[in-house]
């Protein structure tokens, strides 16, 4: 894997480094308002971006899109597009609105065909959109 081996080579002679993949949820409770994050490495002369997450960039941003949609009537609800990955989060929604949030986000994942997937959020139910 080619960027495997440039992150590698750029770092095979540093000190101890740390590579931190998941902060929400992980290394801090997750918060009310999630930041931003990606597939992507940023450094001191590097810049890794998974090419599969870039060249479906704007149809994730669509599906994002069209979510917000079909979620707007489920208060609490809310899309977060990051450019190259996604998150429908119910956490601020009514309980008894979160399977059909759910759903929605299943069906309108599906209608993309295998373009994207749902993977399980780290609070039960909570939705993930990953190329």
């Amino acid at each position: 894997m080619r960027i495997y081996g440039d992150v590698r080579s750029r770092t095979g002679s540093a000190r101890p480094i740390s590579l931190f993949l998941d902060f929400d949820g992980t290394l801090a409770p997750i918060g009310g308002d999630p930041p931003r994050r990606g597939p992507e490495i940023f450094g001191r002369h590097l810049r890794c971006v998974e090419p599969v997450a870039s060249a479906s960039r704007e149809a994730l941003g669509r599906l994002c899109e069209e979510l917000a949609l079909e979620l707007q009537p489920a208060s609490g609800a809310v899309v977060e597009c990051k450019g190259l990955t996604a998150s429908a989060h119910h956490r601020l929604a009514a309980v008894g609105d979160r399977d059909r949030i759910q759903q929605t986000v299943y069906t309108a994942t599906a209608r993309n065909g295998a373009l994207f997937r749902v993977n399980p959020g780290r609070r039960k139910g909570t939705p993930d959109l990953t190329v």
